[in-house]
């Protein structure tokens, strides 16, 4: 009986026991993958920190000063004096070099599209830019000289063409008669493939009676070349056969095909002065070669003043009485528009 009573208790006793170490091996079960989690969990920030670490930082947003001179600049049209202001700002903002770049450059397409919006939306009479030249001259007492120069030029820019359009009238008297009698007029028109290449037509007219000729009509066709073209500078060139027909002061009168060349010069040294450079020749049986140098110089407002030496030369007179080449200096007042 004794027996009995004491085998009941530690059976509970064993009970009990197997029941809290299985309760222990599950929360140890649990426990385990818990602290795998929170490992992983630990490893991927540590991963994201350093990944973060790697990564450049952004750069710092450019001052918007910078910004609002680039746009002021832009207003006023003029690509030189853009990048002027932009080498200024990124020589004191070297850290913001590439932004002021990439600025100038959306500011300089903006400024192309609207160039050539305006070009396309011209009208033939609008556009039209050029100059009036005119000089006059006397001397008396040992000697009795009047001389008038008038010169007319004239160029539309289009959007695929330029035309441009020549006039002079040089006269001179010399105890009233007539020294130089000289006058020609011209146009041309260049129909663009681009901003550097072109072809052109061209048709001329001469009168120059001191040169042995009444009249002399000179058609050309040919291939034009923008060499260069800046704000302040630029440079074409022109070249194809040409054809001519001249009456000379005998009543005799020839036909001939010849090549034709022509040059364009222009730098702008200041703002208020201009150097040019006009040339040309057409070589056949006669070869004529011009040449004008001009140095302006602005007044006020459209006027200016203007220093120039022209050059005719004629390889074939009429007759030997006649020379060969003609210069003149002359001092005149240009009105531009």
């Amino acid at each position: 009986m004794l027996s009995t009573t004491l085998r009941v208790p530690v059976m509970a006793v064993g009970l009990v026991a197997a029941s809290q170490v299985c309760a222990v091996a599950a929360q140890a079960k649990t426990a385990v993958p818990d602290a795998s989690a929170s490992a992983a969990s630990q490893d991927t920030s540590v991963s994201s920190g350093v990944s973060s670490a790697s990564e450049p930082a952004a750069p710092a947003a450019m001052p918007e000063a910078i910004g609002a001179m680039l746009h002021k600049a832009a207003e006023a049209g003029d690509t030189g004096k853009l990048d002027s202001v932009a080498d200024v700002a990124k020589s004191a903002y070297p850290e913001h070099a590439r932004q002021i770049d990439h600025l100038v450059a959306e500011l300089k397409n903006g400024l192309e599209q609207e160039r050539r919006t305006e070009l396309a939306e011209r009208s033939f009479v609008e556009g039209w830019n050029g100059s009036v030249e005119a000089g006059l001259s006397k001397t008396t007492g040992n000697s009795d000289e009047t001389g008038i120069l008038v010169q007319v030029d004239a160029q539309r820019e289009g959007l695929t063409t330029r035309h441009r359009i020549n006039a002079l009238l040089d006269r001179q008297k010399s105890y009233g008669e007539l020294t130089r009698n000289r006058s020609l007029a011209n146009y041309q028109l260049n129909r663009k493939f681009n901003d550097w290449i072109s072809v052109y037509g061209l048709a001329g007219w001469e009168r120059d009676r001191f040169a042995g000729y009444e009249n002399r009509f000179t058609q050309s066709l040919g291939v034009g070349f923008q060499l260069i073209q800046s704000q302040r500078m630029s440079l074409s060139l022109d070249a194809g056969p040409a054809f001519r027909q001249v009456k000379f002061i005998d009543g005799t009168s020839e036909n001939a095909i010849a090549a034709r060349g022509s040059l364009a010069y222009r730098w702008d040294i200041l703002p208020t002065l201009v150097l040019r450079q006009d040339a040309s020749a057409i070589m056949d049986t006669s070869n004529t070669f011009t040449s004008n140098t001009s140095l302006t110089t602005k007044l006020i407002g459209s006027l200016s003043a203007r220093l120039s030496y022209n050059v005719v030369h004629e390889s074939d007179p009429l007759d030997d009485s006649l020379k060969k080449t003609d210069t003149a200096m002359r001092v005149t007042v240009v009105y531009s528009y």
